[in-house]
């Protein structure tokens, strides 16, 4: 009779009932109550938005002590899969499927002006098309259709080792800088692993890093990247991930005496952590690459990208840096996709040689600039404050963040939501405000509706 409860489904009502619940807990210790519980949020999606059994319920039917199930109840509290709302009882929330940040800040809702996607301009991306008809009767490639041969094809390594703003040790090809940021953080970390990020970083990052269980250390930061001070606070880590210039989602650029202040704190550790780098878009960049990899060339790992300048196809990226970090992710790509395209890869390798295209790259550059700098000098004369010189969006402080949206989607306005980048108490909410596809005419009119949702308040759109 208990095993045909157990395998019937979830009776129907507002509450779990305590029976059925406590035929799925196999061991009726705190941790064991916590897996049990999690289980079932991720594979019964009925138990979501019902309310769970008292805890004095729960402890008489399991029999174990009211201080079990209240400690059990805390730490999925504490993990945001159940909340408790005082006499209302307790309710399941459920959990987020992993890529949850990077779905919030993809896209949504048609708008008349799209600034929640920081995605290059197609008008001012070169023309591929004459570099992929030259590739096939050019000698860049080799043998391409040689499986087993070179990964990297040679023009295009010659151009990485001239450019690397350190001696890379090693350089393999990956589909692109989040690839290579994702694929190195696969092999470096572990359940547990304490992992050093700026805060705001990229969302992609802290996807992954939820994915693969990590403890995430967020570390502020300010114009020129990660805060010294903060970094030193952190404790000890075992990786670093870092955003050299073009950073998202506020536009930092470290500069050589960050670098060097960041890594004389990282040399002190006892164990000196691993350092992850990302450079998505260095031909857009206004200033040279700056890298930790100058002062800890056996512990830094560079990726560096080109599909934002370039073209959103040509998913080429390089992983420079340290041979044993290096040699570790191209290990683990062995085990799926092997090599990256050596078709694109000679294809990029003509277009970084060509004398045209490196014009037009320049002056896309100048124009995202433009859009960008226009944007942030109009907040700027409301009084509202960001910072980063360069990149595809800017970082904009608001009172709430929900709220804010709102206010933007009544203008026909999308932005991306602050919490998406940071896992930093919210002392104060953000908003990244893309500017790629802003219009520098539009800039004055679009910062008189950003200045109204960042001083928005909750109780204000709830009247």
């Amino acid at each position: 009779m208990v095993e045909a409860y157990a395998a019937a489904e979830l009776p129907p009502g507002d509450v779990i009932p305590a029976r059925w619940l406590a035929q799925h807990i196999h061991d009726a210790t705190a941790r064991g109550i916590v897996a049990a519980v999690t289980d079932l949020i991720r594979h019964r999606g009925e138990v979501k938005d019902r309310y769970l059994p008292t805890v004095r319920n729960l402890a008489g039917t399991l029999q174990i002590s009211p201080a079990t199930v209240a400690k059990a109840w805390r730490v999925l509290g504490e993990a945001g899969l159940i909340s408790t709302n005082g006499s209302q009882g307790t309710r399941v929330v459920g959990e987020e499927p992993p890529g949850h940040r990077l779905e919030s800040v993809i896209g949504g809702l048609p708008m008349q002006l799209d600034l929640m996607s920081p995605s290059p301009d197609p008008e001012l991306l070169p023309d591929i098309e004459p570099h992929l008809a030259a590739v096939m009767s050019s000698d860049v490639l080799g043998d391409f259709n040689k499986y087993g041969g070179d990964m990297l094809v040679a023009p295009l390594a010659e151009y990485a080792r001239r450019t690397w703003p350190f001696d890379p040790g090693m350089i393999v090809p990956c589909g692109g800088c989040y690839d290579g940021v994702l694929l190195l953080l696969d092999v470096l970390a572990r359940p547990g692993t304490r992992v050093a990020v700026e805060s705001p970083t990229a969302a992609p990052v802290l996807d992954q890093l939820e994915y693969l269980r990590c403890e995430i250390v967020p570390v502020p930061a300010d114009g020129e990247g990660m805060i010294p001070s903060a970094l030193a606070e952190a404790g000890d880590v075992e990786v670093v991930v870092i955003q050299s210039r073009f950073s998202s989602p506020d536009g930092h650029t470290m500069t050589a005496d960050r670098a060097g202040e960041l890594a004389g704190i990282l040399r002190k550790r006892p164990t000196v952590p691993v350092v992850i780098e990302s450079d998505p878009a260095p031909l857009l960049a206004a200033g040279p690459g700056v890298s930790l990899g100058n002062w800890l060339p056996d512990r830094v790992v560079l990726v560096r990208g080109w599909n934002k300048s370039h073209g959103p196809d040509l998913r080429v990226a390089l992983i420079g840096g340290a041979p044993g970090i290096v040699q570790l992710a191209r290990r683990r790509r062995a085990m799926g996709s092997v090599w990256t395209s050596r078709l694109l890869q000679g294809t990029l390798s003509l277009m970084l040689a060509d004398d045209g295209v490196a014009r037009t790259v320049a002056a896309a550059a100048g124009e995202y600039r433009q859009r960008r700098a226009a944007l942030a000098r109009e907040l700027s004369r409301l009084e509202i404050d960001t910072y980063g010189t360069e990149g595809f969006s800017l970082w904009v402080g608001v009172q709430d963040e929900h709220t804010a949206l709102r206010v933007l989607r009544a203008y026909g306005i999308s932005a991306a939501g602050g919490s998406a980048f940071t896992q930093l108490p919210a002392r104060q909410h953000h908003l990244r405000i893309a500017t790629t596809q802003l219009p520098v005419h539009h800039a004055a009119e679009v910062a008189l509706a950003v200045r109204e949702a960042a001083t928005a308040s909750r109780a204000v759109a709830l009247r």
